[in-house]
């Protein structure tokens, strides 16, 4: 007969919540610094750009700790920035197909 421990701990998976946020900037300068705003932006699951100032965001953080991630980085430039969370199962909108996809292929996900 073997000895059987008991673990100390079990790791137990929790499963995040998931949103679609949405990041719309507007940089004093016209255009945002694309190399820092990506590099935070990887912190989400996934994100993609929709226009030059404009970016949707697939994340289990809230809007709360995103605002927190941009604002480090609009100080500098003394940007304006809304970060929202969105519902994609209620939408409408004129975008490219590829957008759409994007959309559709996480909106089972998004725990809305």
């Amino acid at each position: 007969m073997g000895t059987h421990f008991l673990p100390l701990f079990q790791i137990r998976k929790i499963k995040m919540p998931k949103k679609l946020l949405m990041l719309a900037m507007s940089p004093k300068k016209g255009i945002v610094e694309t190399s820092d705003i990506h590099d935070a932006l990887d912190r989400a699951l996934d994100w993609l750009q929709i226009s030059p100032n404009c970016w949707l965001l697939f994340t289990s953080s809230d809007s709360d700790k995103w605002f927190d991630r941009i604002k480090k980085i609009t100080e500098k430039w003394g940007d304006n920035f809304l970060i929202m969370e969105l519902n994609p199962h209620h939408r409408q909108g004129w975008l490219k197909s590829s957008v759409w996809d994007w959309i559709n292929e996480r909106t089972d996900e998004v725990d809305n």
